[in-house]
């Protein structure tokens, strides 16, 4: 009995409040940075995030990509599919033509 008590007093601290844990990932266009929130790395589509980007920065969707690591974030996956992990740097790469996410 003190093993259980134990046990799911232990997931109540520990585990529950990682379940409303939110993303964050640092957004980079030459000297800017800004910290931006994720709800969920896994569900939140490459797509999704770049309007949330552009309505943040007042940018147009066809004007910038959204970079990773030098690479292109891939616009049929979702941020986590496409490699990007919590606290990593998103470049925003200006563009005279983006074919991401149209």
């Amino acid at each position: 009995m003190k093993k259980l008590l134990l046990s799911t007093a232990f997931a109540i601290v520990v585990l529950a409040p990682s379940s409303f844990a939110v993303d964050r990932v640092t957004i980079t266009m030459g000297d800017m940075k800004q910290n931006m929130r994720i709800d969920d790395l896994k569900e939140m589509s490459v797509c999704t995030f770049k309007k949330q980007v552009a309505n943040t920065l007042g940018l147009e969707l066809r004007k910038f990509d959204l970079r990773e690591a030098g690479m292109k974030l891939k616009d049929d996956k979702t941020m986590y599919g496409s490699g990007v992990r919590p606290h990593n740097k998103i470049e925003v790469k200006p563009v005279t033509s983006s074919f991401q996410c149209r």
